[in-house]
């Protein structure tokens, strides 16, 4: 998996779920995340690393991506699902 095209498609996938009323504690959350994984792809391309340690960068930096991608899917799935009732029986108030 690609870092560059996957940050990119994370960050149209974020924009549309925002539109689509993704709360702002999860926005903060994933753009937190998103940086913390543009800090491990920066350090994979630190060529006075070793490669293992490089390659272990990349791997944490697309993993976290990926991680995202899921977050924001079950968001969107479930944004786009339609309205449940509650099956649980209503109890009526005592009047």
């Amino acid at each position: 998996m690609n870092y560059t095209t996957t940050s990119r498609e994370l960050k149209a996938r974020l924009k549309r779920a925002i539109k689509d009323g993704l709360p702002d504690w999860v926005q903060v959350h994933i753009e937190c995340r998103m940086e913390y994984a543009k800090r491990k792809w920066e350090a994979s391309r630190d060529k006075a690393q070793a490669k293992e340690d490089r390659d272990h960068w990349y791997s944490k930096a697309v993993n976290v991506l990926l991680g995202l991608h899921d977050l924001l899917g079950d968001f969107s799935r479930r944004a786009a699902a339609p309205a449940v009732p509650d099956p649980s029986p209503q109890r009526e108030s005592a009047a």
